[in-house]
């Protein structure tokens, strides 16, 4: 029977595989899930060893080698509307960016190039420039060159050889992107090389990446972790995102309201003025945007999460922002001042304080609405609004998945340290370990899926009709007028883009 499937499949010509590549089946669904949480689990590991990589799409690049570019880029797009989600709001601009690195490794795939670990390598540097070439425009413009990380560092070097933001932005991309896709992309063939050619085979892309040829990596066969009692070994913590279930009035409000929030909020930091001039020639933070950020604490405070919204917001934001104001001051613009070596400019850092008071903003409403919205209300609100059922399940599936993802690793790693695999010295001994510690964990992603998948057909996913809610959204008497409301201050402040 597989034979004869196979021939079929050889028959039917280039245009339909094509087609069969691009279609997302339901195994496809029930991939997709597992490997965001691999993203996030597998940028943990990296974390954990201390290594410059992120290591952040390696589910994406899973899922696109199997199941083309279109579940690729839906993969990658989810991963980083996911993160934010559980820690790091800043993710939320790099979507399309992370949706690109999905589709151009689906479409690399199709071509051939993971059939060796040498076209894999050539493919994923690649990939790490589009990337670094992708993202550099985002860093710049929109957080200064800056996103509060190691990697400031490095575009602090480049802007002290002279270069712009731009151009130290794409410069730091050089340096890590293309590392970091070229590794992600070999580990992925290595693994998919190691499946059962069925296994692989059963995914709407497998029959073309074809015989495969690989490393013999060790970690990748008999690596897996026994089921049993066992103390998990903390990676980066246990995510459960930030929610904080609190009986206040945010948690009463209808999530529409809170995401029309979001938008005015977004809306406000764009339009409003950041830095106003003086009389006298000098310039200042205009008041608008940190009255409005003042006025959402008061509402988170007055909603019961202002202590979880001002540590959040200090813990992920203020960095970014003081990153912003410390690199342009120091090497965005003639000096003004000078201590020593150091030379500061006080125009460039005050107008990176605009731009960061204006992140600061957008960022803040969305870990406001993130703090008092279960995930699974929100999913289905949006889902009564017209959110695909199929996306609404990914996306709350992969917020689930993610804490158990980090957790099995952890697993895996206590495993494999007591079969006495050697974290090594050093920057190339922590990287040796990244196998052993993400081949099982991909190799048991992808085995589950089968069960997941018919577990999903069982319950109706593939059904067109229109599906019924056992309980309503959150919605109080007020939230028909504060929505109105909020969209009449939309169109305000977006007219005056047009003025």
């Amino acid at each position: 029977m597989g034979s004869l499937l196979s021939l079929e499949w050889k028959a039917s010509g280039p245009a339909l595989q094509n087609q069969a590549a691009m279609k997302l089946d339901t195994r496809t669904w029930a991939l997709i899930p597992l490997a965001v949480a691999i993203n996030v689990a597998a940028g943990s590991i990296a974390s954990y060893f201390r290594l410059p990589l992120y290591l952040d799409s390696l589910g994406t690049i899973l899922v696109a080698s199997l199941a083309g570019p279109l579940a690729g880029a839906l993969t990658g797009a989810v991963s980083n509307t996911v993160i934010p989600a559980l820690s790091n709001p800043v993710w939320l601009a790099f979507v399309p960016v992370a949706a690109v690195v999905g589709a151009l490794a689906g479409w690399l795939a199709r071509r051939g190039f993971l059939g060796s670990p040498l076209t894999a390598a050539m493919a994923g540097l690649l990939v790490g420039v589009v990337a670094a070439t992708l993202s550099a425009p985002v860093s710049a413009w929109l957080f200064g060159g800056t996103t509060g990380g190691g990697t400031d560092m490095v575009v602090a070097v480049f802007r002290a050889m002279g270069m712009n933001r731009l151009e130290a932005s794409i410069a730091q991309g050089l340096v890590t992107d293309p590392l970091d896709k070229m590794l992600s992309f070999l580990m992925v063939q290595s693994i998919l090389a190691a499946l059962p050619h069925r296994l692989r085979t059963s995914f709407p892309q497998g029959e073309l990446l074809g015989r495969m040829r690989s490393f013999s990596l060790p970690g990748l066969r008999g690596g897996g972790i026994q089921h049993g009692e066992r103390r998990a070994v903390a990676l980066a913590g246990s995510p459960t995102g930030l929610y904080r279930a609190v009986d206040g009035i945010l948690h009463r409000t209808a999530p529409l309201t809170k995401i029309l929030l979001v938008v005015a909020s977004g809306v406000a930091a764009v339009t409003l003025p950041a830095v106003v001039a003086m009389p006298d020639g000098s310039r200042l933070p205009a008041p608008a945007l940190p009255l409005l950020a003042t006025a959402l604490l008061g509402l988170a405070l007055i909603g019961g999460v202002g202590l979880e919204l001002g540590r959040t917001t200090a813990t992920l934001i203020l960095p970014l922002v003081l990153s912003m104001v410390a690199v342009n001051g120091l090497f965005g613009g003639a000096a003004s001042s000078a201590w020593g070596p150091f030379r500061w400019s006080t125009p460039a850092a005050l107008d990176a304080l605009g731009l960061g008071l204006r992140v600061f903003l957008i960022l803040e409403s969305v870990i406001l609405l993130l703090l008092t919205t279960r995930p699974d209300l929100l999913m289905g609100d949006l889902e009564r609004r017209g959110l695909p059922p199929r996306l609404a399940y990914v996306l709350l599936a992969s917020l689930n998945l993610v804490p158990t993802m980090l957790r099995r690793a952890g697993e895996i790693l206590e495993a494999q340290t007591s079969r006495g695999m050697p974290l090594g010295q050093g920057l190339s001994g922590r990287a040796r370990a990244l196998v052993p510690m993400s081949g099982p964990l991909l190799l048991g992603a992808v085995s589950e899926v089968e069960e997941r998948a018919l577990a999903l057909e069982a319950r109706g996913f593939g059904a067109e009709n229109r599906r019924t809610w056992w309980s309503d959204p959150p919605r109080t008497a007020w939230d028909p007028t504060l929505q109105l409301l909020l969209i009449i201050i939309i169109i305000l402040l977006g007219g005056r883009l047009f003025l």
